[in-house]
């Protein structure tokens, strides 16, 4: 059974395995600022700590899939803090991206 992760007592993803998945809104999530996605900062020490290479982000109102490793994203992550604690963020150029509807290959 899939580990849940939380910030503040909320539930924003979670662990199956080495990979971390959260699902967001892409019109209310995406960071244009940074042209992508961020974790809290505490939230992804957390998640190197816990070993995960994989981190999944699910748009849930495009269907997109999104993809990176943490090593990208702790590689390339832009390190900010615009009042909600600190963050990392990552370009989405960095990210494998999965339209909805396209298939994965085994």
């Amino acid at each position: 059974m899939p580990e849940k992760v939380t910030l503040q007592g909320k539930v924003i993803g979670h662990i199956s395995g080495d990979v971390f998945t959260t699902r967001r809104k892409r019109a209310v999530h995406f960071m244009r600022a940074y042209n992508g996605y961020a974790i809290q900062e505490d939230v992804f020490g957390r998640l190197l700590r816990q070993g995960i290479r994989i981190i999944r982000v699910v748009e849930t109102d495009t269907g997109t899939v999104l993809e990176t490793t943490s090593e990208t994203f702790d590689q390339h992550g832009i390190r900010f803090d615009l009042g909600h604690g600190r963050q990392v963020a990552l370009d989405e150029h960095y990210w494998d991206i999965r339209p909805s509807g396209q298939l994965t290959l085994l």
